[in-house]
């Protein structure tokens, strides 16, 4: 049976950078949301950040480059501050997308019996971005909430 696996993962390969058994099946669809619930969660946090700097008149890269190597570095920092800071909504991923995955994450947790409290919150700002037109949007339009 060891053979099948490593067919899988060697087909994997060619597409994806990591492919990891995790459990039976579902469990990769589950740490898939786990990985949203984390993103979106620091989805929302970056915006907050980032409208705070925006008040403040600070330069978004500055500030990247203060926080680098702190508790707070983290590849979604790097990635999403400044964009985030300048409110560019070049498209990297789609604000309805998020809020499939949160759902999801939310069904799962409920079933389980296991509160999500922050989760369900980022799920209702990206709601509300959806609601207001945005749902084909980047989740940069999180700063539309701060407008």
């Amino acid at each position: 049976m060891w053979w099948v696996l490593r067919a899988v993962v060697l087909t994997c390969a060619s597409f994806a950078r990591m492919c990891k058994l995790m459990g039976p099946a579902g469990s990769g669809q589950l740490v898939k949301l786990v990985n949203q619930v984390l993103v979106g969660c620091g989805f929302a946090a970056l915006a907050e950040a980032a409208a705070v700097v925006r008040a403040a008149g600070l330069p978004a890269g500055k500030v990247l480059g203060a926080l680098g190597g702190g508790r707070a570095d983290s590849a979604l920092l790097r990635e999403f501050f400044v964009k985030f800071a300048e409110a560019d909504l070049t498209p990297t991923g789609r604000v309805s997308n998020m809020v499939k995955d949160l759902e999801a994450a939310r069904d799962y947790a409920r079933a389980a019996g296991v509160p999500l409290p922050v989760t369900t919150a980022v799920a209702e700002l990206h709601r509300w971005l959806a609601a207001a037109g945005h749902g084909d949007a980047d989740n940069a339009a999180l700063m539309h909430y701060y407008a």
